[in-house]
């Protein structure tokens, strides 16, 4: 829930109030940190040679090699 009063946003959760700059930095930090976790999974695909795509047969048997 969102409450507009004197130029002030509040987003009320759990009766945690913060205020408009909070939640701007808060969302600054979940954006970078989701970036770095995409850039991470992007380094280890390449890392991973550049064979072409995978099939969905040679997944499995990825899987069920993984699982013993």
């Amino acid at each position: 829930m969102i409450h507009l009063r004197w130029q002030t946003v509040q987003v009320r959760c759990r009766r945690t109030a913060i205020d408009l700059q909070e939640y701007q930095r808060l969302r600054q930090l979940a954006e970078d940190v989701e970036e770095a976790w995409l850039n991470r999974l992007a380094d280890e695909a390449e890392s991973e040679g550049t064979d072409g795509p995978a099939s969905l047969e040679e997944m499995a048997a990825m899987l069920r090699d993984q699982q013993g």
